[in-house]
């Protein structure tokens, strides 16, 4: 993420991702008491895996031989 994202995005992005870490890690246990929960949450875990894995396939652009101002500019739209 850094490579292409800039300072308040990544910014947004690193709130984001320990806002959800922190809140999975501690509704974990309770979510998994019920063996019926526990087919549910892994069902929701399995697709979502599976949706950015696609997504990732797909549109996420390689960086690979790029100047640091290319993977700046790499997602911004040209005019």
């Amino acid at each position: 993420m850094p490579a292409v994202m800039q300072g308040a995005t990544l910014s947004i992005s690193i709130f984001a991702n320990t806002f959800l870490t922190v809140a999975g890690t501690l509704s974990g246990p309770y979510i998994l008491e019920d063996s019926v929960l526990d087919q549910i949450t892994f069902m929701v875990i399995a697709v979502c895996c599976l949706f950015s894995a696609t997504f990732s396939y797909f549109f996420i652009k390689t960086t690979d031989g790029l100047t640091d101002v290319q993977k700046r500019y790499l997602y911004v739209k040209s005019e």
